[in-house]
């Protein structure tokens, strides 16, 4: 008898759980992207189910693997896994998934490597310190300029050399002076046209070839003139010869 008892019990039970299901989908469900043009811009989609095709849900939200990761939307036509809260359409969320629809991305060592695409722009913002420490190369490749800027100091530091290549110029400005150095001896070049050497003597090895000044309107070394071919000397004399 008491056998009975525990049936009844556990199908009334049964009967109970199963009138709390009503209406409701207790299982994830697999979606197409039918809409992912958020009026409210909240990163929500709506899709259309297996087993009603030719309807749209209502608005989805997204499932993020992570807080400050903001990643693009699935696009029209692809799949989604949903979840639903309680059971309820209406409060429902999706995360994108791999699969005929979404195949995986084309990489190289697919356990170990990392690929990524984003159909459109891409913006990080950190607010402590971004390291980035790589045992291999770093290239960075594009289609347009490439700007750095930092509001205190850039620097560069190399264990071997540095290589620069233009195919039309390269410009080194500053506001206040240019520093070119090399080991000790370095030259200052100032905004106002002056210069300042430090280190040692400079030498200029021509290997056998000319130095020529061209437009000059005064040279002078020591504050005093420097005389050249065609000048004309303290007696009238034409200088008619060179040496050094």
């Amino acid at each position: 008898m008491n056998n009975i008892f525990e049936i009844l019990n556990q199908s009334q039970r049964a009967s109970q759980i199963a009138l709390d299901q009503q209406g409701r989908i207790p299982y994830p469900t697999l979606g197409i992207v039918t809409n992912n043009k958020d009026d409210q811009n909240k990163r929500r989609i709506k899709v259309s189910f297996p087993s009603s095709p030719m309807l749209e849900s209502d608005w989805i939200r997204r499932l993020d693997g992570g807080p400050g990761v903001d990643a693009n939307l699935p696009p029209i036509n692809s799949t989604v896994i949903v979840f639903f809260v309680d059971g309820l359409e209406s409060n429902a969320y999706y995360l994108p998934m791999v699969n005929d629809t979404n195949p995986p991305k084309d990489k190289g060592d697919v356990v170990n490597d990392y690929y990524s695409t984003i159909p459109g722009s891409k913006n990080v913002s950190v607010s402590g310190t971004d390291t980035l420490n790589v045992s291999g190369e770093v290239s960075v490749n594009s289609e347009k300029s490439i700007t750095s800027t930092a509001t205190q100091d850039f620097k560069a530091n190399v264990k071997r050399n540095i290589f620069m290549q233009a195919l039309q110029a390269i410009t080194l400005s500053a506001a206040q002076y240019v520093i070119l150095q090399a080991g000790t001896w370095a030259i200052k070049l100032f905004s106002d046209g002056t210069s300042e050497m430090s280190g040692s003597v400079l030498t200029v090895n021509c290997n056998g070839l000319g130095l020529r000044l061209i437009n000059v309107g005064t040279m002078s070394v020591n504050d005093k003139p420097v005389v050249v071919l065609g000048a004309t000397d303290s007696d009238g004399d034409t200088i008619i010869s060179k040496g050094w």
